[in-house]
């Protein structure tokens, strides 16, 4: 479980929001301990199935729907990871977040959000934040990428939401009005 601050050393300290800070602006949180908890242990066993540290057999039983609806994304959409699990950075704005999976599918590059409860509006948003993170070395990761959502689900299916290229622009919008809000209330 990580913090909800990126802190980087460069000289000095630079303390950054995560976008899910970011999102949550109003001042209540994002998403319940009890689907955060759960969010995290499903990163978990879907980051080592796609390590080949794992498989659906290895997973604890209040887990094994989860990683099978994920398996069987990979399967039936040839989604191939590139990169798993990863944090990322705007530089110029300062705030950071963890990327799921930047990856390869239908011959095109994504960025792929894994969540394990049901769609909200509030997923396009996090996932347009997460999109216009880069690298430590600042090389963008996700600015022309397709954007998807996986919705993976205990009983072992999944639904897959494309973001579609049209909204894009105004989500990162949108996203930006918060991270703005949030800046004004001088937090970062």
């Amino acid at each position: 479980v990580h913090s909800s601050w990126l802190h980087l050393e460069y000289g000095s300290r630079v303390r950054m929001p995560y976008v899910t800070q970011i999102l949550r602006v109003g001042g209540e949180r994002l998403y319940s301990r009890g689907s955060s908890e759960r969010g995290t242990k499903v990163h978990l066993m879907t980051m080592l199935y796609d390590y080949g540290q794992a498989t659906v057999d290895d997973a604890p039983a209040d887990l094994a729907g989860y990683l099978k609806a994920w398996s069987q994304f990979r399967k039936d959409s040839g989604f191939i990871p590139d990169i798993i699990e990863r944090v990322g950075v705007d530089y110029l704005k300062r705030f950071a977040g963890t990327i799921d999976r930047i990856g390869r599918m239908n011959a095109m590059w994504w960025t792929i959000d894994i969540k394990s409860g049901n769609p909200e509006p509030k997923h396009w948003l996090q996932l347009a934040g997460y999109s216009m993170l880069s690298n430590a070395d600042g090389e963008t990761w996700t600015g022309n990428n397709r954007l998807g959502i996986v919705y993976v689900r205990n009983d072992g299916t999944y639904r897959f939401k494309e973001i579609p290229e049209s909204e894009v622009r105004s989500l990162r919008a949108d996203f930006l009005d918060s991270y703005e809000r949030i800046t004004l209330k001088g937090v970062t």
